[in-house]
């Protein structure tokens, strides 16, 4: 999935952002993370459609740029 707007997250980890998919103005699907409020978005992720995956050795993650994105329910039906 590509990212919509860049990303940046400090710590050194595998992190997995909470994110809404959109269909830009080419036709590609694209991931807007929002960077929750701790344990309990997992339980109540309201208005997001999946995880983006980012991988650590890296703080700033680009827009435009493809990572993994695992979605909480059907993307297409």
């Amino acid at each position: 999935m590509k990212l919509a707007k860049d990303v940046d997250f400090k710590p050194d980890l595998h992190y997995f952002a909470q994110a809404s998919l959109s269909i830009g103005n080419d036709g590609v699907n694209y991931a807007t993370v929002s960077h929750g409020n701790g344990s309990g978005d997992i339980v109540n992720p309201s208005g997001m459609d999946g995880f983006v995956e980012f991988p650590r050795g890296s703080n700033r993650f680009l827009s435009g740029e493809i990572f993994n994105f695992i979605p909480f329910h059907p993307i297409y039906s």
